[in-house]
């Protein structure tokens, strides 16, 4: 909220109604403060709402998803995350979207959180890691954290660090055929992880869980625009090119 308040202008929901939404027809609604409770329905808000709030808003501080990837899979353009993931993923990304634009009293955010507890009691969701999952526990850890949650933000962050780990993100593996834009994602999460669990660290004076200096070789992330799908070899070879 203090930060909301040194940026120019409102970023409640008139300022959001003043951008192009995907839906007309909740761009122009009133927004609610307040629900009943953490299961009330969202009646009269699509989930696109909190989409382009949450993209629109905290994404440009921590951009650890590719809003176009993310879009495609929401609309059934392109195949999803298995399992449980996929659930976790989108609700964690609504919850974050309602918070950012609720007030300081608002719950609504509360509905999408719920959700994502009662996916994650699936046991199974820990027993194969993807990147979506690092993503989503990556975002969890600092939406609770920003929820007044810090031992549970603490806790999704252990998780995150673990299977990034797990996962090799850490590394590049320059024989793995694999896309671009994928190797950049991977940096993007790493480093993200690498950024919260040291600051984790400074705030609550707890141990790293970060491994040595020594065996991590990923590379920085790219300063590239945000709409690319591809990656061109200007921009691998160093050239700049901004960041929207």
């Amino acid at each position: 909220m203090p930060l909301r308040a040194l940026l120019v202008g409102d970023l409640g929901v008139n300022s959001l109604n003043q951008v192009p939404m995907n839906d007309a027809a909740i761009r122009t609604a009133a927004f609610p403060s307040r629900f009943s409770g953490p299961t009330a329905p969202l009646s009269g808000y699509s989930e696109n709402f909190f989409i382009d709030a949450y993209f629109r808003y905290y994404h440009t501080t921590y951009p650890f998803l590719h809003e176009q990837t993310f879009r495609a899979q929401y609309e059934g353009q392109s195949p999803r995350p298995r399992g449980e993931t996929w659930p976790i993923l989108l609700n964690t990304v609504l919850a974050l979207g309602a918070w950012n634009i609720g007030e300081d009293d608002s719950t609504m955010d509360d509905t999408f959180y719920h959700t994502v507890t009662r996916h994650m009691q699936d046991t199974s969701v820990f027993e194969v890691g993807n990147l979506a999952l690092v993503q989503a526990l990556l975002l969890l850890s600092n939406y609770t954290q920003k929820r007044n949650k810090p031992n549970t933000g603490w806790n999704y962050l252990g998780l995150a660090v673990r299977m990034a780990l797990s996962l090799g993100l850490h590394k590049e593996f320059p024989g793995w055929k694999i896309s671009d834009l994928q190797r950049e994602m991977r940096r993007r999460v790493w480093w993200g992880a690498y950024i919260f669990d040291s600051g984790a660290s400074i705030t609550f004076g707890r141990p790293v869980l970060l491994p040595e200096i020594s065996i991590m070789d990923a590379n920085l992330v790219l300063n590239i625009y945000e709409e690319v799908s591809s990656i061109s070899p200007d921009i691998k070879a160093g050239k700049p090119c901004n960041i929207i």
